[in-house]
């Protein structure tokens, strides 16, 4: 709604925006809540007052840092909309951290059902406060107000939950340089962080400065909706990593079979994911954001396919930092990046949104094969050939079914290629009833409550 009622420039200017921001939320976390979800889950219940106390105190320190550095970056030539709309979603390098540290014990307790809660709340509220800015103002600095209010009020609830449901308040750390351990401790974690939210936003910028703000929301639409489906891997994942954690420590066997399991489920779901998003999009786009947005079906095309990399990325994150072995993957993760800013470099100005979605793929199926040879020979071997072959092979003839009758209806063509796919999967016995049972008794109990 928000693509239709501005103009190109100004959403493109929002996108850029959004990227400085979100690089410096990094600056303001530095690895905090990830940090803090490990120490928890592997910590006695008693402890996990000191350890939330501690983290918010880290943030907020962070927060103030990242803050001013924000401030002095706006004076390197950005304009005057970018700059306002940045100083507008300030309270986000304080408020996006907090929230994600506040959804953590609920996470370490395995609660997930209080996670999810705070995350419906925050969309709710946001979806509400951003449709009925822009019906009235039809400007983007009210998706900033919107998002930052949306944020103010789901950390308000978090902090209720956490006091009614886990009777836990945040302790007060002892002194800050307490809390500036934390982030000491937590070096790796900042390095993998910078690393990746520099390489996530890094092809918005780097558009924004080889070409203009039209290709960065040509690039920006379909990869903010593929970035959607981000958050299936990333909640399953923060519910999956206690368990995982314990069971590398207690029964390592068990511990590899379910992470196998899940691998398998997130082959299942993802490649019709992409499917439907990279070859429906010629259906999707324009009818969800507008004729004008016609030209962005090309980059969908490309960016459906990193989620299948993504869903398995997070698999094998979660075995790393379980293991606490994510100082080896830095070395991997500077590589990429600088493959993915030189691509860039080389591919933006001669095809401009496209060479970005390119450069992201490539470096994505990079990091991919680094992460696979890094777990396989520090963490845990994986079976390549068992969790690889049989998704080939099915999609090989759904994609044969996809080239035929895309000419038809690319929609359609979309939803008979996913169809193909988990049709093979099945009769190959690739997907057991058995492995759907993490996924249906959560939701069983849920329903039942």
């Amino acid at each position: 709604m928000a693509i239709r009622l501005v103009a190109t420039d100004a959403w493109g200017n929002y996108q850029t925006a959004l990227s400085m921001i979100m690089l410096a939320t990094f600056v303001a976390d530095l690895g905090v809540a990830t940090h803090t979800l490990r120490e928890m889950s592997l910590a006695a219940s008693s402890e996990r007052p000191r350890l939330l106390g501690l983290g918010l105190s880290a943030i907020a320190q962070l927060g103030a840092v990242a803050a001013g550095a924000t401030v002095l970056a706006l004076g390197l030539g950005w304009n005057a909309q970018v700059a306002g709309l940045v100083l507008l979603a300030l309270p986000l390098l304080f408020l996006t951290p907090a929230l994600n540290l506040l959804s953590v014990p609920f996470n370490a307790a395995r609660l997930m059902r209080y996670s999810a809660t705070i995350t419906v709340v925050q969309a709710v509220v946001l979806g509400v406060l951003q449709i009925t800015g822009l019906l009235v103002f039809r400007a983007t600095w009210v998706l900033v107000v919107a998002t930052v209010l949306a944020a103010a009020i789901a950390a308000g609830v978090a902090l209720h939950l956490l006091v009614r449901h886990l009777r836990l308040t945040p302790r007060r750390p002892e002194s800050a340089s307490a809390a500036r351990r934390i982030v000491r401790s937590a070096v790796s974690l900042t390095l993998i962080g910078a690393i990746g939210t520099v390489y996530a936003r890094l092809d918005i910028l780097l558009l924004a400065q080889l070409a203009s703000p039209s290709e960065v929301a040509r690039y920006s639409v379909p990869f903010s909706i593929i970035q959607l489906a981000y958050m299936v891997p990333s909640l399953v994942g923060a519910a999956f990593f206690p368990l995982l954690a314990e069971l590398l420590r207690t029964d390592p066997q068990d511990a590899r079979s379910s992470m196998f399991r899940l691998q398998r489920l997130y082959f299942a779901m993802s490649v019709p994911a992409a499917f439907l998003l990279g070859e429906g999009a010629a259906a999707w786009l324009p009818a969800v954001f507008g004729p004008r947005y016609t030209n962005s079906v090309a980059v969908a095309e490309i960016l459906a396919w990193t989620l299948v990399l993504t869903f398995q990325t997070y698999v094998l994150w979660y075995a790393v930092l379980a293991t606490r072995r994510e100082r080896g993957l830095i070395s991997l993760l500077v590589v990429a990046l600088i493959a993915n800013l030189g691509l860039n470099l080389v591919l933006i100005p001669g095809l401009g949104a496209i060479g970005a979605a390119i450069a992201l793929l490539v470096t994505d199926t990079l990091v991919i094969v680094g992460e696979i040879v890094y777990v396989s020979r520090r963490v845990v071997r994986l079976p390549i050939s068992e969790l690889g072959i049989k998704p080939v092979a099915a999609a090989a003839p759904a994609v044969c079914v996809m080239l035929l009758l895309r000419d038809v209806s690319p929609f359609g063509a979309a939803l008979a290629a996913s169809a193909a796919y988990l049709g093979g999967l099945g009769l190959s016995g690739y997907i057991r009833a058995e492995d759907l049972e993490p996924l249906i008794e959560p939701v069983s109990k849920f329903l039942r409550r």
